[in-house]
């Protein structure tokens, strides 16, 4: 890595590099100001094994006028932690940037301006240890550089309670999408410009903005090839253009009634391209491909997705009981195969009758059961298997059902193993990692229950 800043001042960017990704246009670097921020973590360990998964930045004027703002997930080179705070999953981070990639852009935010955080120690460790891992340990970042939204609610929301969205109701307003970063930065900001409103020219942290100017910056490393910040709304839209491209490219209609075979063939198909629970556009062709040579059109093509959602749920839903983690696991497949919000609520409805659903196409019973959406993903007696991250049983259940069928669970994945199951099938876990190298099939937990499912019944 090249080192790029100057020895004082804000970090320069070379001449070409994008400019950071802000709503309004760029105030010049190292304009006097507040940045506001807030990181979403995989814990809270900062100096140890913890990382940061998402960033976003509010730029105040020193009269609390919002500037603009940046934010991006952050792919931490391990397990992303605490899914059901932060709402960020290993497959949101597959192409999402490592912290060097956008750490001169965010170095370039930061400098000149004073950091504002609620719960700054919070912020500042983090940000320190990141920078530190890339050779920058003298950040000027520091609880006592810095203004608090949390420390300063006891003086201006008398009675407060601490969290954001407490300080947030003092002040007058409901604070909603918590524990996403950007939302959170945002009405952090808020607060901040609530204080800003009630000073009494008593206070010493208003003029720290003077101060920051002077306050110096180390060179920022940066790598030759940079990904680019990732925001969850462009993540979105990525998920979106995949689905869209595998439906909308179907024929409404085609003058000729198919094969019932071609329901299998095809819900085959579509079970091995979402066992990584994405679709790309190489998949996405070969499924259209596919669909068209079957005599599948548009609509029957979106009612084996309705039936393959029906399936999936009742896998998600085994022992009656649907975790939040299988929940948003409908929710995503639902996503990439096109259907809407309410498909997944219907396939939760359906899933008891799944059994006696009708092919719509040539009026036999099509029982679009478990085992017939395995495609070629198999599992006999005495297969290795591996389990990474955190899922919705415990440990000691997933390997003692995994040891009932038969199968022998390692601590460790080697060559011998066979499938390595995750809580995320995109973990981008030390197992994961090596899995992929060795080109090893990784599933998701609900894949796992269904592949028991079938070992149980011999299909």
């Amino acid at each position: 890595m090249s080192p790029v800043g100057s020895a004082t001042g804000a970090p320069s960017v070379a001449t070409g590099d994008p400019e950071p990704t802000l709503l309004e246009d760029s105030p010049p670097r190292g304009s006097s100001g507040f940045a506001v921020v807030d990181l979403e973590t995989t814990g809270l360990a900062a100096n140890h094994h913890d990382r940061v998964v998402e960033v976003a930045v509010v730029l105040l004027a020193t009269d609390g006028t919002v500037i603009g703002e940046w934010t991006s997930l952050v792919d931490p080179r391990r397990d992303v932690g605490p899914t059901c705070v932060h709402g960020v999953r290993a497959r949101d981070l597959v192409d999402a940037p490592e912290f060097a990639d956008i750490a001169v852009e965010l170095a370039g935010l930061l400098a000149g301006r004073v950091l504002v955080a609620h719960n700054l120690p919070f912020e500042v460790r983090f940000l320190r240890a990141e920078y530190g891992r890339l050779g920058c340990p003298d950040v000027p970042l520091a609880p006592d550089r810095g203004v608090c939204t949390m420390r300063l609610g006891t003086r201006y929301l008398p009675g407060a309670p601490r969290s954001l969205a407490d300080c947030c109701a003092a002040a007058g307003w409901t604070h909603e999408d918590a524990h996403q970063a950007l939302t959170d930065a945002r009405a952090a900001a808020r607060l901040l410009g609530c204080y800003l409103d009630r000073i009494d020219g008593t206070e010493d942290w208003p003029l720290l903005p003077r101060e920051a100017l002077s306050w110096s910056w180390p060179e920022v490393p940066a790598p030759p090839s940079a990904r680019p910040a990732l925001t969850r709304e462009r993540l979105v839209a990525q998920r979106l253009s995949a689905a869209q491209r595998l439906l909308a490219r179907l024929a409404p209609a085609l003058p000729r009634v198919p094969d019932p075979s071609a329901a299998g063939s095809y819900l085959g198909a579509l079970d091995d391209a979402l066992a990584d629970r994405k679709i790309d556009a190489a998949e996405a062709d070969a499924l259209v491909a596919l669909a068209t040579g079957l005599g599948l059109d548009r609509g029957a093509v979106e009612t084996l997705h309705r039936s393959y959602l029906v399936s999936l749920a009742m896998a998600a839903g085994e022992d009656g009981v649907l975790t939040d983690h299988g929940r948003a696991d409908l929710d995503d497949v639902a996503v990439l195969l096109g259907l809407p919000g309410a498909a997944v609520q219907e396939a939760l409805r359906d899933r008891r009758d799944l059994p006696g659903r009708r092919d719509p196409w040539d009026g036999r019973g099509f029982g679009c059961g478990t085992a017939e959406v395995l495609g070629s993903l198999r599992l006999r007696s005495g297969d290795r298997i591996c389990f990474t991250g955190e899922m919705s049983l415990s440990r000691e259940e997933l390997t003692a059902r995994a040891v009932r069928a038969g199968l022998r669970v390692t601590s460790a994945v080697s060559r011998m193993t066979t499938m390595l199951v995750c809580a995320d099938a995109d973990s981008l876990s030390g197992k994961a990692r090596r899995a992929r190298e060795l080109g090893i099939r990784m599933v998701s937990e609900p894949k796992f229950h269904q592949l028991l499912t079938t070992m149980a019944t011999g299909s």
